[in-house]
């Protein structure tokens, strides 16, 4: 009897136990999977710039912008599509991005950045890429928009621009071979006043050097008569 009390006693201990050993166990695998999960917040924004305007049928800019907000900035995959008769020509990637890549698509481009050479935890908030497109229709319209960003951003911004044949009229400044507008061979005053002050130390220049060679002249006969006259009490 006593036996039997001893053996139902250490059984009923042995169920709690494992009981329990089920219960943590089923605990640890709901939690283990959420712990184990790095916590990645929303970025603030992505957006463009400009919003608005013309895709000339040559070049036109466009640029994308991203705030990670308070989230360390390791990289993005962005995917912008666009409508219309617009062509993707190239891109540049800023310089937060060790790793930079566009890969376009048809009436999309893929963006992937990566950051590997910043300080841990540094966020980011600027000019992720700045794309160049073309228009290949005589008019009508172009809506930008992000189909996808990862990290999502909380707020996406989108573009509409107006298509045109003309050429961009941005392009190319400063590249011509006139001179500057302002500066001082703009003014033909300026020009006179130089070529006088020119004129000036040219000829002060030259004053200066007859002076000096007529002293060294003067310097030399001193000599020589010195010498004539050492001569002549020699003899």
């Amino acid at each position: 009897m006593m036996q039997y009390i001893i053996g139902n006693f250490k059984q009923t201990i042995y169920m709690h136990c494992l009981r329990k050993t089920a219960l943590v166990f089923f605990i640890v695998s709901i939690l283990l999977p959420v712990f184990s999960t790095p916590f990645k917040a929303d970025f603030t924004s992505v957006s463009l710039s400009p919003s608005s305007g013309y895709i000339y049928s040559d070049s036109t800019a466009i640029s994308v912008y991203v705030n990670s907000g308070s989230d360390e900035f390791v990289g993005v995959d962005i995917n912008l599509a666009f409508s219309g008769s617009v062509q993707y020509i190239s891109a540049t990637g800023a310089a937060r991005c060790t790793s930079f890549q566009v890969t376009p698509g048809s009436g999309t481009v893929n963006i992937e950045c990566f950051s590997t050479q910043h300080e841990a935890g540094a966020t980011y908030n600027g000019v992720l890429a700045t794309l160049y497109f073309k228009s290949t229709a005589a008019s009508g319209t172009s809506t930008f928009t992000f189909s996808s960003v990862d990290p999502n951003a909380t707020s996406k911004g989108t573009g509409t621009y107006t298509l045109t044949s003309a050429k961009n009229p941005n392009t190319g400044q400063g590249g011509g071979d006139s001179l500057p507008d302002s500066g001082l061979f703009d003014d033909s005053r300026s020009l006179i006043v130089l070529g006088g002050v020119l004129i000036f130390l040219g000829f002060f220049w030259n004053q200066i050097l007859n002076v000096g060679a007529l002293f060294l002249g003067k310097v030399a006969e001193k000599k020589v008569e010195n010498r004539r006259s050492k001569l002549e009490k020699g003899f």
